[in-house]
């Protein structure tokens, strides 16, 4: 599986030594001994020498790529670190020789001057935003440089120095120059940090961010710090994962069996401690190009440390630790001092690499045992085949053979690399990692392991089938168990034999392991398999009747409980795989039928839901059904029972159901008033029937079913509202038939007062004062007190007065002369007099109040005959006037007629005719239409006309005679 790959060019001089190595991006950042930088693209065999602006005075001591770009940072033993930036050199056509340069040169770190680094991150591009606030430069920016503030162009990278201190170090990421360092944190004890790594945990695109962890590695302690998303979260106490191993614990000796081998590997087995000298280093596995880190490598004095890093649990469940299922390979030893001494540990997805000075052993991750063995030989020019033997050193391999020196991991695609001094490499490749990888989770009982990595649904379902084995053989985990048995293919009846043979026990209230098989197994059927899924969709409704009906469950069947939520969600996912009449009758017959209603409702079977709920006398129940419903046919079937026992119930869900509910259950609520036994439920009736008729006030059928209901509750007042509301609304052709039935309700509730106030609308207004003088004289003279505001007629409106004195008072004096009082002066003495008893049997002062009264009368009485007599005088005298008059206008005429010729007439108007010729022409002109129907002779004219002469002027028509206009005056001068 495992193979090294050889046959790549030594990129370094003779005689040149490599001393340090990097990897990322496909590209290897080498170190020589000479002080020579080196980026080797292994992809365009492309090799570039870094020249830097000073030759250091010491080698290269460790290089510490950036998984974006080309970039690095180098950090040399006289403390003097430098930002290497990329030279954007990608053309295939543009190798170089060895010494040559190209490109920026790079920049002197001066803020970490004097810093030796072991240990560097750069974070992401796009986390700078959350850390600029801090990275404000402590010296003006250089001249030209970017605004240091514009978080785009910062890059912030984690620094571990050799003391123990962590620094943040924000960097110009066009030019690399460092713009600001901030110190984070001190290790106590002051120990060399050998490893670094911050994660932002966020969503994809950072759009959301959940917080900041970081892990930071010493010899034998790992810190970890979890916060938001800044540099605060140093200011915390970490996590500290601390390593302090025993002398057992120091080393030991594995034995590795080959693949094909009957006998499986073996575990490493302790033997005598041997002191060696271990390098310290932490890796880690990545995805998403190296943004992502999923798993980590630790190499401790107690071994190698190995685990899964969660970064999102944190989250979930607020821990502070990310690290999970760690685990520990502990170091061998062997004869061989050289050999026995481990160089580097990696990993890849699922195996933990070891290097030896001559071999590689990969130990799987999951069980701890070498799984493949691999020589280390740089003199072959093919690869290598796998070869397994013990994981001690061989004996085989001659001095003269060049050994290992170090392994690296390109931290982008996880691709290691195995290289000597001398500058020979090799490559570690997997043709299928994952391949029977599932099979050793299997092993190991790690079932999400092997689920995860199972790439056929049989292998899933093999997974499946060994975790339920386990969980109910080793653990007792029935419930568990019978769940995932479900989605296997073991046969159902050896499950359910299993499952009955079992020794468990389940809390009141949870399913019982077959239950919870049967369910799971129902949730696995295809929908292709109606049959299957009925019958047992029916074998579990039979479990849960038989699980409901113990005895604590039936006496509080009422309440409800997890059990029966279950029940309840099991009925709503899976009615459509029952059999609905044979459900009903397994569950009626168990007394279940709140049970029922809820499979009638998810069945939508309303009718039958009503009908148990009436049954079982649930009628709030029933009432919601029919509310869900929403279909008004549902009423007219079961209004009339719900009616009996909820009237007003029903009303109010008839109200919420609209128009066509309203219609339906008024009838069965007036039956429900006009024949039940029960007064209270006849009380109830009417009211839920009036709270419904008050909705329907726009039809006059309506309004006289409310007024019928009004005069057989007898309740006078409510109907004399009804009429008063109900008048006024309607038209003209519709009041006449509306009286007649109100004056018969009136009637069958003898309703006095309605009748009056019927006569009253329809104008009856003697017969309104004479039916109220009978029932109640006192609102007999409030409605004529009404009336006399209201009827000009004072003659007609006296009557009233004197029907209600003879109502109120009768014969006596007193009350009578009370009705006189009130009647405002309409009725006088000699109106009630006839109605008084004898005078002589009356009080003093009726008699006094009786004679001032006569005498009153007899003054007015006189002075109206002697206002007469002047008015006739008067009218004489006016008389004898107008003679006068006219005797005078007479003597005027005839003066008029002698001064002005033979003819002369001046009228009042002021127009003179001299002459008889001129008046008859002006009168001919005026009236020759309506005088003459054909021309006649003049002497006739003239005649006519003379006839005429003295009456009107034939111009304008005034009388010769003037109109009297003023007032004559019957006083007497």
């Amino acid at each position: 599986m495992f193979s090294l790959e050889t046959g790549f060019r030594k990129p370094i001089s003779a005689g040149e030594r490599v001393i340090v190595v990097s990897a990322a991006n496909n590209v290897l950042f080498l170190g020589t001994d000479a002080g020579r930088l080196l980026r080797w693209d292994t992809n365009l065999d492309d090799l570039e020498e870094i020249k830097l602006t000073r030759a250091p005075k010491e080698q290269p001591r460790r290089i510490f790529p950036d998984y974006e770009s080309r970039d690095f940072i180098v950090s040399f033993g006289t403390a003097d670190n430098y930002y290497v930036k990329d030279s954007s050199r990608h053309s295939s056509t543009g190798r170089l020789s060895f010494g040559s340069s190209t490109g920026e040169r790079p920049r002197a770190l001066g803020r970490i001057r004097g810093v030796t680094l072991t240990a560097a991150h750069f974070m992401p591009l796009e986390s700078s935003r959350f850390f600029c606030s801090i990275s404000e430069p402590k010296t003006p920016p250089s001249e030209g440089a970017e605004n240091p503030t514009n978080w785009m162009s910062q890059r912030l990278i984690l620094l571990g120095s050799e003391n123990g201190v962590i620094l943040g170090l924000f960097v110009d990421n066009t030019t690399g120059k460092d713009e600001n360092v901030v110190k984070l944190w001190n290790v106590p004890g002051a120990e060399a940090i050998y490893g670094i790594r911050g994660e932002i945990v966020s969503n994809i695109g950072m759009e959301k961010v959940y917080a900041f962890t970081t892990i930071v590695c010493t010899s034998n302690r790992l810190y970890q710090f979890v916060g938001d998303a800044n540099l605060e979260i140093f200011q915390r106490n970490p996590h500290v994962l601390e390593i302090t191993p025993t002398d057992s614990e120091t080393s030991h000796k594995a034995k590795a069996a080959p693949v094909s081998s009957s006998t499986s590997p073996l575990s490493p087995n302790i033997t005598k401690p041997t002191k060696q000298a271990t390098s310290q280093r932490v890796c880690f596995f990545t995805v998403d190009c190296g943004r992502r880190a999923q798993k980590f490598c630790w190499t401790t004095c107690a071994g190698v440390i190995h685990g899964e890093l969660d970064w999102k649990r944190v989250i979930r469940s607020y821990s502070s630790s990310v690290i999970m299922n760690k685990s520990l390979i502990r170091l061998d030893g062997s004869h061989s001092p050289r050999s026995s001494v481990l160089l580097a540990a990696s990993l890849t997805e699922f195996y933990v690499v070891l290097l030896y000075s001559d071999r590689v052993i990969l130990v799987n991750q999951l069980s701890g045992r070498i799984f493949q063995e691999l020589n280390v030989s740089f003199t072959s020019s093919l690869r290598s085949s796998p070869q397994f033997a013990s994981i001690a050193p061989s004996s085989q391999m001659t001095r003269s053979q060049i050994n290992a020196s170090d392994m690296i991991q390109d931290i982008v695609n996880n691709s290691l690399w195995i290289y000597a001094s001398n500058g020979y490499f090799l490559r570690l490749s997997c043709d299928n990692e994952e391949e029977g990888i599932w099979k050793v989770g299997l092993e190991m009982n790690r079932f999400d392991v092997a689920l995860r990595l199972s790439q056929t649904e049989e292998q899933a379902r093999e997974v499946f089938l060994a975790q339920a084995d386990w969980l109910a053989d080793v653990n007792g985990a029935y419930r568990e168990a019978a769940k995932l048995y479900a989605k296997t293919r073991k046969p159902m009846e050896e499950v359910l034999l299993k499952l009955l043979e079992a020794p468990w026990k389940v809390s009141a209230g949870e399913l019982n392991p077959i239950m919870e098989y049967l369910i799971s197994l129902l949730d696995q059927l295809s929908l292709d398999l109606p049959m299957q899924r009925t019958i047992i969709a029916t074998l579990i409704l039979e479990e849960y009747c038989k699980e409901l009906c113990v005895s604590g469950i039936v006496e509080n069947d009422m309440k409800e409980g997890p059990l029966k939520e279950d029940f309840n969600a099991f009925l709503q996912d899976h009615w459509q795989d029952l059999d609905l009449k044979t459900s009903f009758l397994i569950l009626l017959s168990h007394g279940l039928w709140e049970a029922a209603v809820n499979l009638s409702m998810c069945s939508k079977k309303w009718q039958n839901a009503i009908q148990i709920c009436i049954q079982n006398e649930a009628y709030s129940k029933a009432l919601d059904i029919l509310i869900r419903a929403e279909d008004p046919e549902m009423f007219s079937k079961f209004a009339g029972y719900l009616a009996l026992h909820v009237p007003e119930e029903l009303a109010s869900t008839a109200l919420l159901c609209g128009k066509e509910a309203v219609i339906r259950v008024i009838p069965a609520l007036l039956r429900t008033f006009h024949f039940s036994s029960h007064e209270n439920i006849r009380r109830r009736a009417l009211y839920g029937c009036l709270s419904l008729l008050e909705t329907r006030k726009d039809d006059p059928y309506y309004c006289k079913l409310i007024l019928l209901l009004y005069a057989l509750d007898e309740n006078e007042e409510a109907a004399m509202e009804s009429f008063q509301t109900t008048y006024p609304k309607l038209e003209s052709q519709q009041l006449q038939d509306y009286c007649i039935f109100a004056m018969r309700c009136c009637l069958l509730g003898n309703f006095g007062k309605v009748c009056v106030q019927i006569f009253q609308s329809l104008g009856m207004l003697g017969d309104a004062v004479e039916l109220a003088c009978r029932m109640d004289p006192a609102y007999a003279k409030d409605i004529v007190l009404h009336l006399t505001n209201q009827v000009e007629n004072r003659e007609l409106v006296r009557k009233f007065w004197l029907r209600v004195a003879l109502a109120m008072g009768g014969s006596n004096p007193s009350s009578l002369a009370k009705v006189m009082e009130d009647s405002n002066g309409i009725l006088q003495m000699e109106d009630v007099m006839p109605l008084m008893e004898d005078f002589l049997e009356m009080d003093e002062d009726m008699k006094s109040a009786v004679c001032y009264s006569l005498i009153t009368n007899q003054n007015r009485i006189q002075s109206a005959i002697e206002i007469s007599s002047r008015a006739e005088r008067t009218l004489e005298e006016l008389d004898e006037e107008m003679e006068k008059l006219k005797k005078k206008k007479q003597q005027q005429h005839k003066t008029l007629n002698h001064d002005s010729g033979p003819f002369c007439i001046q009228f009042p108007c002021g127009h003179i005719f001299y002459d008889k010729q001129s008046f008859l022409n002006a009168w001919t002109d005026m009236k020759y239409n309506d005088l003459y129907e054909s021309k006649q002779p003049l002497d006739k004219s003239e005649d006519w006309g003379e006839q005429h002469l003295e009456e009107q002027c034939p111009l304008c028509g005034e009388n010769m005679i003037e109109t009297i206009d003023h007032d004559i005056s019957l006083e007497s001068p």
